[in-house]
């Protein structure tokens, strides 16, 4: 039905939506740490993307998505109750993922404004071995 199909295409459009933030920033955020130059504002700017892409996508893009979902639920009608649990179930879950987000965003934008701060205060970098 079309709620299901939006169910399973909501739940994918979320985790790819992690998986690629974790591949674009995770890893080169790692790679600078393993280079030993943490703090660096190569560092400093990968988390501002960062942050910028969770704000456009976890909580702009999921948020609009859950309320396209909302609406498709509204207008969903099946006489089959083993459907509408699949359908209950799938918005209960994307709600609290979506909730989780939110939930979430304080703590990402407290990392943002950390970010700058060093960003701004910090002339250059200095290595975990003194150089």
């Amino acid at each position: 039905t079309h709620a299901h199909t939006h169910a399973r295409t909501h739940a994918h459009t979320h985790a790819s939506t992690r998986t690629h933030n974790c591949a674009s920033f995770f890893v080169p955020h790692i790679m600078l740490e393993q280079l030993n130059v943490s703090g660096h504002p190569l560092q400093t700017l990968n988390g501002l993307l960062l942050v910028f892409s969770y704000i456009a996508c976890r909580i702009l893009i999921c948020s609009y998505v859950g309320i396209v979902f909302t609406i498709d639920i509204v207008n969903f009608s099946s006489r089959d109750e083993a459907e509408w649990a699949m359908v209950i179930l799938s918005y209960v879950l994307y709600l609290a993922v979506l909730l989780l987000s939110w939930i979430w965003l304080r703590k990402v934008l407290y990392g943002l404004v950390q970010g700058v701060r060093q960003l701004l205060g910090t002339s250059g970098y200095k290595s975990s071995t003194g150089r």
